[in-house]
């Protein structure tokens, strides 16, 4: 009968124990953590925590190859140096329950200033997109050639100006441009400065064109990122009063319309 008894209070002592043990610590973290948004550099990212165990304060890492880009917020603005990298977010809570990390994501895109594809200078974005009139695609980035032609040029083969062709249909707008380059060969088929532009080529790249007149003054507002272009006048492919052509002036952004037998710069843009 003893020997029944002390079994008894040795087996009720090692689930106590264990119970105990059971008990201790908080419960670990776990869960998926998810990065939403588009990941295009200058656009934003944003951690989806989901429901994550564990009860402490949540903070974040953001992590660009493994090394931490930036902490303690959920969200993070994509950088040009993360183009190409693996980009992850660890969240960690701070009653030490554990870590949890996402999967990664590869950004792409370009900023103003840096070398596009066609080995020219981007000098416009517009993360939302702009609508490229002349196929309906949708373009996020403007990129200039790297120099000027090598000699000013007329914008249309005319040596008055009323024998001045008129080019029906050219606007002004950003993603107009190359429609406008289309519209005025088609007309005036050797058309000096649309004509340079379209048989223009580099880095294996030939749907350059010459800029609508806002494309242009985006060209002249990101000019020291660009560089190289000097302070005189620029002609765009945008026809006023179907004898003029727009042009602007690069030593103070001034904007106006010029007969088209005239000799300005030139610089041919791309968009993608």
């Amino acid at each position: 009968m003893k020997n029944k008894v002390r079994l008894f209070w040795i087996t009720t002592l090692v689930v106590i124990i264990s119970l105990n043990f059971i008990s201790c610590g908080p419960p670990r973290l776990s869960g998926i953590v998810s990065i939403e948004g588009d990941p295009r550099v200058g656009k934003t990212l944003t951690a989806n925590i989901g429901s994550l165990g564990g009860s402490g304060i949540i903070t974040y890492q953001w992590l660009r190859d493994g090394a931490i880009a930036v902490a303690d917020t959920n969200e993070y603005t994509l950088q040009p140096a993360d183009r190409g990298s693996a980009i992850t977010v660890t969240v960690i809570r701070s009653d030490n329950s554990g870590s949890v990390s996402s999967s990664p994501v590869t950004p792409w895109g370009y900023a103003v200033g840096e070398t596009g594809p066609g080995g020219g200078i981007i000098f416009y974005v517009d993360l939302n997109g702009f609508t490229m009139t002349d196929t309906g695609e949708t373009a996020y980035y403007l990129e200039a050639a790297p120099a000027n032609m090598a000699t000013t040029l007329r914008w249309s083969t005319t040596t008055n100006w009323q024998n001045a062709p008129n080019v029906a249909g050219t606007s002004q707008a950003i993603g107009t441009g190359r429609h406008n380059t289309a519209l005025i060969l088609a007309v005036d088929a050797t058309a000096p400065a649309a004509l340079a532009c379209r048989n223009f080529s580099n880095n294996g790249l030939s749907d350059w064109f010459l800029p609508s007149r806002d494309e242009l003054n985006q060209l002249y507002r990101n000019r020291a990122a660009v560089g190289n272009l000097g302070t005189g006048w620029f002609w765009s492919s945008s026809q006023d009063l179907s004898i003029y052509g727009w042009y602007q002036y690069f030593a103070n952004g001034l904007q106006s319309i010029y007969y088209e037998y005239n000799d300005n710069n030139v610089r041919a843009v791309r968009a993608f």
